[in-house]
């Protein structure tokens, strides 16, 4: 698609409104980065993506993605660059790993929570 077509079909003004509910600044830096795609099979994959991150969100929760920075910035970076290595990375592995972190780490808490509980007088 042509990005004349996206700004006609306002896709621009859509990210942005998207990109003000983003938990962080590197958030709200891969929602602008984001770009439709005609290619049918990235289309499922992005699809099965989506559906394999709320399958995870729902298990363990949402990742602890709020304190993320965009360092972009801070690295000497134009927004511009820090969006094009941002499109370099693969972001699916990249969420996956913070859910399953996030999963991880709640396991631990639940765990301990469970052997402090235990362990206390009178138990």
């Amino acid at each position: 698609m042509r990005r004349r077509d996206l700004t006609t079909l306002e896709f621009p003004r859509v990210l942005d409104a998207i990109a003000r509910h983003a938990r962080s600044g590197a958030g709200r830096l891969a929602v602008l980065a984001l770009e439709p795609s005609a290619d049918a099979d990235e289309v499922d994959r992005r699809l099965q993506t989506l559906s394999e991150v709320i399958a995870l969100v729902g298990e363990a929760g949402p990742p602890p993605t709020a304190d993320l920075p965009a360092v972009g910035a801070a690295l000497g970076y134009t927004d511009d660059q820090s969006l094009r290595a941002l499109n370099a990375l693969d972001q699916r592995k990249l969420l996956i790993l913070l859910v399953e972190g996030n999963a991880r780490l709640l396991g631990a808490g639940r765990r301990l929570a469970q052997e402090l509980e235990i362990s206390k007088p009178g138990r």
